[in-house]
């Protein structure tokens, strides 16, 4: 083998490279994104649905018709994915049929994952097998137990975890019938410490908050066994481990890894340019900063990861020398 051979491998080798150097590090191999939930999720119907009134996305400084200062995490995972239709709200048009303040059942005003999930199936009855669906919710629902179960009594354990049961139930037919049209991708989350709100200290409910979210989040691990038995590809966003780790970080570290140190007081109570310290923007949602942790870890979960340009050089000079030596052999 001369070397003006091996000079022909290599440049086929670099062709190959400069062919794929347009590649993302992270691609998912989706071809449209659906997305059912409440205000975690929500990028404007609610807002577009009352005219901007209702409250508090009609006050400034809400980012967009966002319950948050800035792009929320089902934005940052849309962008991720090169899917922008998953961002944009139902009723401009879009994917996102979130809206906040919804409950997972059936209730109208605003509308439950149910009926976001009814009102999008009975328009596409037939699903994309290639299409992700976002399937998050269950804070407002854990949010109503924990107002009407307060105390840490048997009685008040069992109503708590009779809402979980049926919230993630209702999630769970939300999965299945989606599955049952075509859909086979699937990302689910769980909650935040409600404990860990400037809401639930408002309250004196702490304790109860947090045994209503633990009790969800318990319940949610089946909904991600079930589907897997059933064939299906179900991804998981640990929303609870993250805002752990971050308030872990501001009270022991303070905030050297995240940036977060003001944990009680809501941003836009502070009246300070910017939240990018801060946990929550208004007592209950999470600040910009907050839902770019959640994006980058819902990518994680759901991307299928693509070797960097450095990565992709090496295969292909591995796989150039290993042809040369095999020319070399037999010649």
């Amino acid at each position: 083998m001369t070397r003006n051979t091996l000079s022909r491998w290599l440049s086929a080798a670099a062709l190959a490279l400069a062919s794929l150097a347009g590649t993302a590090a992270h691609a998912g191999p989706y071809t449209n994104m659906f997305v059912f939930g409440d205000s975690l999720t929500d990028t404007g119907n609610i807002f577009l649905a009352t005219a901007g009134s209702a409250s508090p996305q009609a006050l400034p400084p809400y980012y967009q018709g966002r319950f948050s200062d800035g792009p929320l995490w089902i934005d940052v995972l849309a962008q991720g994915l090169g899917l922008p239709a998953g961002a944009a709200p139902s009723l401009l048009g879009g994917t996102n049929f979130a809206w906040a303040g919804a409950r997972t059942g059936r209730g109208t005003t605003p509308p439950g994952l149910l009926l976001q999930e009814e009102a999008f199936t009975n328009s596409v009855p037939t699903l994309d097998p290639n299409a992700l669906y976002v399937v998050v919710g269950g804070g407002n629902d854990m949010r109503d137990a924990r107002n009407a179960f307060t105390s840490e009594s048997g009685a008040d354990q069992a109503g708590r975890q009779a809402a979980a049961n049926a919230a993630v139930l209702n999630l769970s037919v939300v999965v299945t019938d989606l599955a049952s049209r075509g859909a086979k991708h699937f990302l689910v989350g769980n909650l935040p410490n409600l404990g860990l709100t400037a809401e639930a200290a408002l309250l004196g409910l702490q304790a109860a908050s947090t045994d209503a979210s633990n009790r969800f989040n318990e319940r949610i691990t089946g909904l991600v066994n079930f589907g897997s038995n059933l064939g299906l590809d179900m991804n998981f966003l640990d929303m609870a481990g993250i805002v752990n780790a971050v308030y872990a970080d501001a009270l022991l570290n303070n905030g050297a890894t995240y940036g977060i140190t003001n944990l009680g007081l809501p941003c836009f109570l502070a009246n300070v340019p910017s939240c990018a310290a801060y946990a929550s923007v208004d007592g209950l949602h999470p600040t910009a900063p907050v839902h770019a942790l959640f994006g980058q870890a819902a990518l994680q979960a759901v991307a299928v990861p693509v070797p960097e340009p450095e990565t992709l050089l090496l295969m292909s000079l591995g796989l150039a020398a290993l042809a040369w030596r095999q020319r070399a052999r037999s010649a």
